[in-house]
């Protein structure tokens, strides 16, 4: 044999390692014959994981997420349709909102798995996490979200390709690089001892806007997972969503090499206006995922955030206005770069 060619064909062989096929079996015996027209299934991965500064799908495609927020431990069964709805949308990615019972009642099982199933079922990506500890700067607190995950492992189990784990949503009012990496080493701890494999989502500090604590401590946060599977998530508001600030936040962790997603933003609030648009494009040229705060349901004071007046309808955009001069075609703006970038992953 040509030792060219025994060469060449370990080479290839060595390419694909880290890669299993999707093999149909043929039930008289032996695998099934592929024709020329045929697709095969080449997993890379065992679910959704980070390399570098990138989000990729068990089988290799890059991952943009293009998604909106839910509100489903507030609004639950009356809000049934509104997963159709946005999967009608186009959207690849939905972050859904849940409770442990710190605060808010804790989310039944068969809600968790309604959720997860209509994620499948539409082609997005779920990103489920806890909003009990919102602001909250005691570990403990954080910990109790991670025993939440740990305590779904055996129904989670088997998610991977299509669900990601947000641990708490905006742990930590304040803002504490060594506080924050240490406390979330212990939570990725929690979730990895009860066998959980899952890509996991880490807000920043300072209500999810104290993005410096990523760009100076997510290397020490993806050091402690054995799985080295974090994404990091910066949440966008008037104070790291304004014009000054995007693209810095963007940029500064992009160049740490460590994946990033836009978990909430909106066009204002409370602390002041946002930019959007240079959220949106900054987001686009740099290959970093968003996810809109929020489908609908917000309180009377915030309305003005919600993307749509009735939760199971996508066509009854808000176009929400703030006293005399500020406005906006809020769903119309966010649906419309959906529709434009939101690409369906292979689940």
């Amino acid at each position: 044999m040509n030792l060219r060619y025994v060469l060449g064909w370990i080479l290839s062989l060595l390419t694909f390692t880290s890669c299993n096929f999707d093999v149909k079996i043929n039930p008289n015996g032996g695998a099934s014959a592929v024709s020329e027209t045929d697709s095969v299934n080449v997993r890379c991965y065992d679910g959704l994981t980070v390399r570098g500064n990138q989000l990729y799908t068990a089988y290799g495609d890059t991952l943009l997420m293009r998604g909106v927020n839910v509100h489903w431990a507030w609004s639950g069964g009356t809000g049934m349709g509104q997963m159709e709805a946005i999967g009608r949308t186009g959207a690849n990615a939905v972050r859904v909102v849940l409770a442990d019972g710190d605060v808010w009642a804790p989310t039944p099982m068969e809600e968790v798995a309604f959720v997860v199933e209509e994620c499948r079922k539409y082609g997005m990506v779920g990103i489920l996490e806890v909003h009990d500890a919102t602001g909250n700067d005691t570990t403990e607190n954080l910990l109790n979200a991670a025993r939440c995950f740990a305590s779904l492992s055996s129904f989670l189990s088997g998610t991977e390709n299509f669900v990601i784990i947000n641990i708490a949503n905006e742990w930590m009012k304040s803002c504490n690089d060594s506080l924050w990496a240490n406390s979330y080493a212990q939570a990725i701890s929690i979730i990895r001892s009860a066998g959980l494999k899952h890509c996991i989502m880490v807000d920043s500090d300072g209500y999810g806007q104290g993005a410096e604590c990523i760009r100076r401590a997510g290397t020490q946060v993806l050091a402690s997972d054995p799985e080295r599977n974090v994404i990091f998530s910066v949440h966008m508001y008037g104070t790291a969503g304004n014009t000054a600030r995007v693209q810095p936040i963007i940029n500064g962790i992009m160049e740490q090499n460590l994946a990033l997603c836009i978990g909430e933003f909106g066009w204002y609030h409370t602390d002041g206006d946002v930019d959007e648009d240079l959220i949106l494009s900054t987001c686009d040229s740099a290959s970093v995922g968003w996810l809109a705060w929020s489908w609908h349901g917000n309180s009377e004071a915030v309305n003005y955030l919600d993307l749509v007046k009735m939760s199971g309808d996508e066509q009854t955009l808000n176009a929400p206005t703030i006293g005399d001069s500020l406005s906006c075609e809020w769903g119309k703006k966010v649906l419309a770069g959906i529709k434009k970038e939101s690409v369906k992953p292979r689940l």
